[in-house]
């Protein structure tokens, strides 16, 4: 019986933490956002909707989405194009040495094949 219980007993730990940081958070903002309150009286009267309307037919709502949404759109394939043009110019100057290294001082490592179809870049040679 207890090997049955054995995963659900290891995965209750994970449940519960999400559960108090992350489910009733949630449910309690959402709870508040159809009360009126203003952090300082007890009492907390139900609005239902109301406050909703009034976010949508706001003025500076709308302008808010709008530039979070284009901020969002320019800045997010910017800063992954030039994560994309950092990360290659690593690879190339740190993975280089190293499978240079690899390739010319163990035997072991080198391939069955040539080694110029798969490192071009080990032997191109450098005039300075």
């Amino acid at each position: 019986m207890l090997s049955r219980l054995t995963p659900y007993i290891l995965v209750l730990p994970l449940i519960s933490f999400i559960a108090v940081f992350t489910y009733i958070p949630i449910a309690a903002s959402l709870n508040l956002s159809f009360r009126e309150w203003d952090f300082l009286s007890p009492t907390m009267p139900l609005v239902g909707f109301e406050n909703y309307r009034l976010l949508f037919s706001s003025h500076e709502f709308w302008n808010s989405l709008k530039v979070t949404a284009i901020f969002a759109v320019i800045s997010v394939p910017i800063r992954l194009c030039l994560a994309l043009v950092v990360a290659s110019y690593l690879v190339r100057e740190l993975c280089r040495p190293v499978f240079c290294a690899a390739r010319c001082s163990c035997r072991l490592l080198r391939p069955p094949f040539p080694s110029r179809w798969c490192f071009p870049g080990c032997l191109r040679r450098t005039t300075a």
